[in-house]
């Protein structure tokens, strides 16, 4: 009887709740994150950004003092000032506030998000699996 009790407990425990309260506690570092595999020139598949730039960008930025490779999209820092991270029981949605991020995107494809070595990195390295699983414990022992 007792055990049936505890199974049931376990099953009802709402795991999205837990995720999105774990990781609201990382958006800056979600944020960070993101920033810095995008300032590597890759995208969430961690595939390269496609170089070269078009000649009047590299105009552009050499005007600016940026590098031509990668392509980082980092010309001004406004792209990076505004970059965001929300986080919600479906899950967290990642992207920038500048007005040019569609563009970018459907230029260049998907990179706003999370690569799979990034949720390596948020899970085992940054700790956020062990996070999960003591607010697991913590819920199912209350």
């Amino acid at each position: 009887m007792f055990f049936e009790a505890f199974i049931d407990a376990a099953k009802n425990i709402d795991l999205d709740n837990i995720l999105w309260r774990v990781l609201s506690r990382h958006t800056d570092d979600l944020v960070d994150l993101q920033r810095n595999r995008i300032s590597q020139g890759k995208r969430t598949d961690n595939t390269d950004l496609p170089l070269p730039y078009s000649p009047s960008h590299v105009r552009v930025r050499l005007k600016f003092g940026r590098p031509l490779s990668p392509k980082d999209l980092n010309l001004t820092g406004q792209h990076y000032a505004k970059m965001y991270v929300v986080a919600n029981k479906d899950g967290i949605i990642m992207g920038s506030n500048d007005w040019k991020s569609m563009i970018l995107e459907s230029e260049w494809g998907k990179i706003y998000g999370l690569s799979e070595s990034d949720i390596d990195i948020i899970l085992w390295q940054w700790g956020v699996a062990d996070e999960i699983v003591l607010e697991y414990q913590r819920q199912l022992f209350a």
